[in-house]
Order: structure tokens, then sequence, then C-alpha cells
């Protein structure tokens, strides 16, 4: 179908044609329910929230109880349309964020924001290689996220 990775895993999970019909159709609908982050899941609400600050506080809880916060690199697999990345790099001092999503579309759609130190794969996690830039490295998880911390400096959050 011309959008699987280029290295082909034993991943028998979503198809490729489920991942284009869910994810690859970003119309004004989606634009509305996901709010300007693009985020598939509840924001974290408080009293007088907008979709907009649930939305960026659940992105920041994500963050600190990843232990992401300064970190040099991040791996986010599933990272949808980088919204997770770009609030690390913009506002938690993450040097470079990598993102993995099965969805073309979204990979492109970061893409096209051009947003500095983030970078989005259209790959399956099972294919994920890391570049020297950004070796995946996890010696303990956050209990928050399935995310792994190296000494502060790396980390993955999902």
């Amino acid at each position: 179908m011309g959008h699987e990775s280029k290295t082909r895993s034993a991943y028998k999970g979503t198809s490729s044609k489920t991942i284009l019909h869910q994810y690859d159709f970003l119309g004004d609908f989606y634009r509305l329910i996901l709010g300007p982050e693009l985020v598939f899941s509840y924001g974290m609400w408080e009293e007088g929230d907008t979709l907009d600050s649930a939305q960026i506080r659940k992105l920041d809880y994500h963050a600190e109880a990843a232990h992401a916060v300064g970190a040099d690199h991040v791996l986010d697999i599933g990272c949808g349309y980088g919204s997770l990345l770009h609030r690390l790099v913009q506002a938690h001092h993450v040097k470079h964020a990598v993102g993995i999503t099965m969805s073309p579309g979204q990979a492109a759609w970061a893409r096209d924001q051009h947003w500095p130190g983030c970078e989005v794969r259209a790959e399956n996690w099972f294919d994920h290689s890391a570049t020297p830039r950004a070796p995946p490295v996890c010696p303990r998880r956050s209990a928050a996220t399935s995310s792994c911390v190296s000494g502060g400096k790396s980390a993955r959050a999902t």
C-alpha cells in the first residue's frame, strides 16, 4: 500500500487500511473535537478550563511524569499529530524529540509544522531504529506513562 515502514515486521496488529481510515483524515470535525493541539485523548480538566488549556495541562503532566523535562532526547511512540513533541521542546527544554506514528497523514501534518527540535517518522514501532542523535535507553520506567527514563537525559513519552 505504500505506507508501511521500510522494514517489514512480524507485527500483525493494526492494518494500514485501518490506520488510513482512523487517523489520516483531519477534517473540520476532528479539529473541533481534538482541539488546537490535535490530541486524541482526554484533557486534564479543572474548573473554568477550555479544551485547549485542559489538553496543555495533560501534555505537561505527561512530560513531568516521564521525567522528560530537560531531557536531551525523547522518543514518543504513537505521537499522533506531534503535540507532545512540540510541547516538550517548546515548554520543557527538551533538545530533540522524535515521534513515530503509523499514520502517514499524521506524520506529514506534523512535519509540515516545521517545529524546531522535533522529528516525526511514519513507521511501525517494531521497526524503529534510533539514530546516533537520539539513542533509546530505558533503564527504568515511569509508572504514570509507559515511558523510559535514563538519568534525566533521555526519555520516551507515550
